[in-house]
């Protein structure tokens, strides 16, 4: 299945989604996972450290700010890498009939903005409520579209913000989301000046603090519109558009289609 058709039904709440584990641990030197196969999705980033990983054979090393979504049924091995203790978030999640991407893994640098999701993912995925369920489901949608909106290879290093603050100006937006907001608040949020926060964004995430804020509304309004029931412009209303006309612009600006035409798509 390819990116596109992955996410769609990801997206689908016919489909079954079961995230079995998500967390985040400290490991070292002893820390290693025998050969084996499971069949479930499996998503691993390093926030600090590095590990060997061996995919069918195949070793890589995935280091800090690296993210490996290894697909199911792949014969897979790890161990750690690194000569101090480091930190990885793990995943484990089955979709529907075993859907998968049409590949054995994807490994990319991402960087920190993957990091309040996981941990958002982690609260919810042990609250069995209808709420907790579809908020899961959106922001594990909106996870998975980010890391597969990225080429599957290793970009150079980069100048930009400070990891602590690429994860406070990240956490600021998304549990905002749903309000409006300026740019000057974040940088005030962050102590910094509002120019200077601009281009550091940019250089961070290779996208306007602007136009990444209007693609993470347009995302969750995808997985609501899919998934709550809700009219347009109640969608709209919860993310902090009081004017659906301008809502169903920045939509159509963001996925190509009005947001009427969007639905009927998943629909049909």
């Amino acid at each position: 299945m390819d990116a596109q058709g992955f996410c769609q039904q990801l997206l689908d709440q016919r489909n079954n989604l079961h995230v079995r584990m998500c967390n985040a641990i400290q490991i070292g030197e002893e820390w290693q996972i025998a050969e084996r196969r499971i069949a479930d999705h499996l998503l691993y980033y390093l926030s600090s450290g590095s590990i060997t990983a061996t995919i069918n054979r195949q070793t890589i090393t995935v280091k800090a700010g690296e993210v490996l979504w290894v697909q199911p049924q792949q014969l897979q091995q790890f161990s750690y890498a690194d000569n101090k203790s480091g930190t990885i978030y793990f995943m484990r999640f089955a979709l529907g009939h075993n859907h998968a991407l049409d590949e054995d893994y994807r490994h990319m640098h991402i960087g920190p903005i993957i990091e309040h999701n996981w941990q958002t993912i982690t609260t919810l995925h042990t609250q069995d409520n209808d709420l907790s369920k579809l908020r899961l489901r959106c922001i594990l949608s909106d996870m998975c579209l980010h890391i597969l909106s990225k080429d599957n290879d290793l970009p150079s290093k980069r100048s930009g913000l400070r990891q602590h603050q690429e994860q406070a100006a990240l956490a600021f937006i998304h549990m905002h989301l749903h309000v409006r907001f300026s740019i000057e608040q974040i940088a005030q949020h962050l102590d910094m000046n509002t120019d200077y926060f601009t281009r550091q964004f940019k250089r961070s995430f290779g996208i306007t603090a602007q136009a990444y804020i209007k693609q993470e509304r347009i995302r969750q309004a995808c997985g609501l519109l899919s998934e709550s029931g809700r009219s347009i412009s109640e969608v709209a209303e919860m993310l902090g558009y009081e004017d659906p006309y301008f809502f169903s612009r920045q939509f159509k600006s963001v996925m190509k289609q009005s947001p009427r035409h969007w639905l009927n798509s998943q629909v049909n």
